[in-house]
């Protein structure tokens, strides 16, 4: 593999992929059992219904507007947007922007 062709994300992945390969040759299952039961116990599926109840807390959260936020997903969506497979659920593009501006600021 040529490492300067890649892009930072590329990289990333790239590197995260080597490592569960060394590390976790004989792993059995595609997605881990906590994260099967995401939609029940999740972080985002309680955090963000109650955060569009209030719009204020919103703001603080995300440093945007509910307005705001759904403007920029409904122009970055499509690029960030994953399939679901037969193999595991993918994560939504509402979720994936929620993430990234949460751990972002």
């Amino acid at each position: 593999m040529d490492w300067d062709e890649l892009d930072g994300e590329e990289e990333c992945v790239a590197v995260l992929a080597t490592m569960i390969v060394k590390n976790n040759g004989n792993r059995k299952t595609w997605v881990h059992h906590i994260n099967l039961n995401r939609k029940l116990y999740g972080e985002f599926h309680h955090l963000m219904p109650k955060l569009l109840e209030d719009e204020q807390r919103f703001q603080m959260y995300f440093r945007m507007n509910k307005d705001e936020f759904y403007y920029l997903l409904e122009m970055i969506g499509p690029e960030i947007e994953k399939r679901t497979t037969q193999l595991r659920e993918s994560i939504s593009p509402e979720q994936r922007l929620a993430l990234c501006l949460s751990i972002c600021f």
